[in-house]
């Protein structure tokens, strides 16, 4: 493999970074796109929002939060 091309699809965003490969056995060009890197900590889950919006109505959850999808009602009847 040979690096061709490397660069940002839109100007100083970091998460459109490309890289654009050559196979030098078969000719063939291959092109990665968005190539994210992980964040390094984890990220907390936080219940207050940063950003206040005067259109914004406060509320709360009645039940508590669930991580396990099982715990979600999907209604079937729409896919009929």
């Amino acid at each position: 493999m040979k690096l061709l091309e490397k660069g940002y699809e839109f100007d100083h965003l970091l998460d459109s970074e490309y890289l654009v490969f050559q196979c030098t056995i078969r000719d063939w060009t291959v092109r990665e796109d968005y190539l994210m890197k992980s964040f390094p900590e984890e990220i907390e889950e936080k219940d207050t929002f940063t950003v206040k919006c005067p259109f914004w109505e406060e509320w709360k959850a009645e039940e508590e939060k669930t991580s396990n999808t099982e715990d979600f009602f999907f209604d079937d009847s729409l896919n009929k």
